[in-house]
């Protein structure tokens, strides 16, 4: 076996949601703040990045620590609302359902590493019903404890969830803050998910780019 376990990225990796997430940040900024946020500053400054870094950005660092708690809870509000609002929308990147399955099959350990704060975890946990792959302490989300992504703090976590050192373990990303985290974490193999429109996927960072799980290389985990 190369490699021993696989960390998963949600937003934009599993779930391919990186539109609605634009869509509420811009609503926000828009909203709150008079701020317009084009489709191009939206990936190449602020996707898979945290809320607070994202206000640091559209704010210029200047704004109060209300006027953050207000930006979080209404963009993840209108974020939820967007993605049950579209028919069929909640769904897993393809072939993720059935490499879930296979890995489960194999006991090889598998994890989920997310900016997500605790209220989409939960609405993650409900609507995919992650239960029946990941126990609750295998979803590594922000809680506030460390730093996120492009930090590595999150991929060290995970790894030591999973009791599989980062240079044994797949990270599958699709954000240049993720992909760099993951990097530096010290990922065995690091897989790039491009179907979204990040254009920070930089190929020093990655080993392979794969539009789906479908092209997912089980042989890497794996003895042939």
């Amino acid at each position: 076996m190369r490699f021993s376990g696989v960390v998963f990225d949600f937003n934009g990796t599993l779930f391919l949601d990186s539109l609605m997430h634009e869509l509420a940040w811009k609503k926000v900024a828009k909203e709150l703040f008079g701020r317009v946020i084009t489709t191009e500053q939206y990936y190449r400054e602020m996707n898979g990045k945290e809320n607070k870094l994202i206000m640091d950005i559209l704010m210029e660092g200047s704004y109060t620590h209300e006027e953050l708690m207000q930006a979080e809870v209404a963009k993840e509000e209108n974020y939820r609302q967007l993605c049950l609002a579209e028919p069929g929308f909640i769904k897993f990147t393809a072939g993720a359902e059935a490499l879930f399955d296979w890995l489960k099959e194999k006991k090889i350990p598998m994890a989920i590493a997310t900016a997500s704060e605790i209220s989409n975890v939960e609405f993650y946990w409900k609507q995919f019903r992650l239960d029946r792959w990941f126990s609750a302490e295998r979803v590594i989300y922000n809680d506030h404890t460390f730093p996120l992504k492009p930090n590595p703090d999150i991929y060290f976590k995970a790894a030591g969830v999973l009791g599989v050192a980062p240079e044994k373990l797949i990270i599958c990303e699709d954000s240049g803050a993720g992909l760099r985290a993951a990097k530096a974490a010290g990922a065995g193999f690091i897989y790039g998910i491009a179907a979204g429109k990040e254009t920070e996927m930089a190929a020093e960072l990655i080993d392979a780019v794969i539009p789906d799980f479908t092209h997912f290389d089980r042989g890497l985990l794996k003895d042939e």
